[in-house]
Parts: C-alpha cells; structure tokens; sequence
C-alpha cells in the first residue's frame, strides 16, 4: 500500500491496491492486499487516460543473456518475442508485427549517440520517450540502487553509490547491458534530469515526515487483522520436514518493523535471525545518503504522537468505522447478497494530505460466488478496503 501511495504520489500511472479480509464459508481465512490486474482495460484507463489500449507488453528475463533489454535486434518482431518480450495487447500493431512501434522505438534508441547528438535528435529521442515517466519507474524499481532491495547486503548494501552502477565511465559494477539507461544517462542532459528526480523523490515522499503518519495509520487500522491472520507459514513454526523456513514473525513486529528494526525473526537474504532496519529507519538511512551523494538537504522533521497505538483523530476515526462497519476478524460480516457498502475514499496519497495520517477505512462487500468478487462490477469499491465473503 505504501509503495502505490508513493508511485502515486510521482504521477506514475500506477495499480490501486487494498487489504481486504477474507472469509471463505464464514469464517475468517486471512488479511490479504487486492491489487489491479495490469491488461489492455487497466492499459486504457490508466495509460491512455480512456482511449484506445497502447500497446502493452510484459517483460521478462528468461536469463543472464536473455532477457527483454531493450537492445536491438532487428526489425521483425519475431527477434524479440524469443527473448522475454510478451504481447499482452498489440494496440493497431498488424497481428503477425505486434512488435512494430516497439521496435521502431528500440531502433531509434539504439541510433542514439549520447556523445555527438544534436539538440533535435535529443528532442526526438524525447518525444518519443517519456524520460519524467521513464526514471521515476527506474528510481522506484531499483535500477539506481537507492531504493529497495538492493539496498540490503547485496549488491553494495545500503550504503551503495547508485554512480557506480549507472555510469560504466565511472567504475561501474554493472555486469549487464541495459542499452535505456546505458546510453540516455551518458548524456548530460537527460543524466541531470535523473538526478533531479532522485532528488525530488527524497524531498516529496521519502523521508520520515511524509511516510510515518501513514505509516501510523495503517499500522493503527489493520493491527487486528494481522493478529487474528492465520498463515501458519508467517505466523507459526513449520512441521518438521516440511522444508518450509520459519521466518519467526509475530504481531509485536508488526508493532516494530514500520519504526526500527528487530530482533527474533529471518531475513530474506541473509537467513539471519534479526534484521537491522525497519521501514522508517531505512528511509532515514537511504534518504541521508542518497542526499549526500548529490548535495542536497531535505527536511525530514517528525514528531510523532504521544501515543503510537492511538495515532490522530483521522486515524482513531478511520479504526472506529471500519470496527462498525466490519465488526472483528473472526465475526464474518452480515450476508449482503451481492451488493456492498463502500467506505469513502482515502485522502490523495502522499501529496500535502498525506500528513493527516487517514488510512482509509475498509468496506464490506458479500457475495455468494466467486464471479461477482472477481468482476469489474466491484473494482471500484476496491479503492478504500473490503471484506470478501465466499459461500460454497
């Protein structure tokens, strides 16, 4: 949920999410988050603001040397489908090319010189690729090192200099051709749009003052559903010889693991029984070094309240209703047949409103089959919380 408010918040065409509780014959199956299923009717929406769906294609790394780079390779779209490119929905591309403005695209990038490009071929270049858009997704996604997994133990820890990794020039560590980036931030231009918006992201959204009251919040309004969550891979000890690894969780991290870090539970990478750094704290860290590697300050001032387990008044208000609306976990809600009550939607996320710290309460929806949950009819009284109801 944190990670869409963010993408949000940077005017990235982004999917909605929400947690919803899930009962299966009544009784309480679990705390799940909902999320919109990337297709040409998402595409369309979101994408093409309602027109007709682009172009849409899913990438893949079938391996270390097949993978969808983005490198040219010809100009049939046959070249690329054998190496991890896959057509969700063609747009107007003739059925047997659905590649071809995909293709044309890969070609006029391969044609670039960053080192002797003229002003109008650079104009070009970007009016055929939406840089804002394009390094927003490259600085959430990881490519840049500074934010997300990579900045664990691997690949450089959170101390990683993202430079060494963008800039083969500059001592780079990369181990892959990435022809996007390799070439577009070789050109001072575009290289300094890039670094602004590495800046941007730290001084808007990541930084403890803009993520800690929703952060509070959410923790406030879905603390009782992770308690009475009953995935025995999470929550409990695996059977002996089950091969399954007990990552020691416990409602008390979730009571931790938003501020600091903690003890008593296994990491993904390194199968330790602790991790350093909670979600706050690794914002901290992150923000401060990716601030001191391109000069710049931020001001992430935060006081929180007196009483982490209350939060504010929109929050408190937010867990009151969702109690009246949903009643407890394990109390399935009244059978609705079909029809739902939605809980209004939360404020815009992570913009100036994000300081009020609002959730967004869940809503109930009931159904007695599984095509009404999985309709468009309910997508959108997705967008503020549900629980799902499915009777056999």
């Amino acid at each position: 949920r944190i990670y869409t408010d963010i993408v949000s918040s940077l005017g990235i065409p982004a999917q909605r999410g929400t947690h919803v509780r899930l009962y299966v014959n009544k009784e309480f199956f679990g705390l799940y988050f909902m999320i919109d299923g990337v297709d040409a009717s998402w595409a369309s929406e979101v994408v093409a603001g309602g027109g007709p769906p682009p172009t849409l294609l899913k990438m893949n790394a079938e391996s270390r040397d097949r993978g969808a780079d983005l490198a040219y390779r010809g100009d049939s779209s046959s070249n690329y489908l054998k190496r991890g490119y896959a057509v969700v929905h063609r747009g107007n591309n003739p059925r047997d090319d659905p590649m071809a403005d995909c293709v044309a695209m890969i070609k006029q990038l391969n044609d670039f010189n960053p080192k002797t490009a003229s002003k109008d071929q650079l104009d070009e270049l970007q009016a055929l690729i939406d840089f804002d858009l394009v390094y927003r997704h490259a600085a959430l996604e990881d490519y840049d090192h500074s934010f997300g997994v990579y900045t664990q133990d691997v690949y450089g820890g959170i101390n990683a200099n993202y430079k060494e990794w963008i800039f083969p020039t500059d001592d780079s560590k990369a181990r892959w051709s990435r022809p996007l980036f390799d070439k577009t931030l070789a050109h001072p231009e575009l290289k300094a749009k890039f670094e602004r918006i590495l800046t941007e992201i730290v001084q808007r959204v990541f930084h403890r003052a803009a993520l800690a009251p929703r952060l509070e919040a959410l923790h406030d309004l879905l603390r009782e559903d992770v308690a009475a969550d009953r995935n025995p891979e999470i929550f409990s000890p695996p059977q002996q010889g089950s091969g399954k690894v007990d990552y020691k969780w416990s409602v008390e991290h979730f009571d931790v693991l938003y501020k600091s870090g903690a003890e008593g539970r296994k990491d993904l990478y390194r199968k330790s029984t602790d991790t350093e750094h909670g979600i706050l704290s690794f914002t901290k860290k992150r923000a401060d070094i990716v601030a001191a590697q391109l000069n710049f300050s931020y001001d992430d001032t935060y006081v929180a309240p007196e009483d982490p387990s209350t939060g504010d008044d929109d929050a408190a208000a937010a867990a009151a209703e969702k109690q009246a609306v949903l009643g407890k976990p394990d109390e399935a809600p009244a059978e609705a047949a079909g029809s739902g009550t939605a809980a209004p939607d939360p404020p815009g996320p992570l913009s100036s409103s994000i300081a009020s710290g609002d959730a967004g309460p869940l809503s109930s929806i009931t159904s007695g089959a599984t095509g009404l949950i999985c309709s468009g009819a309910v997508a959108g009284l997705l967008a503020a919380g549900t629980a799902i109801v499915i009777d056999h």
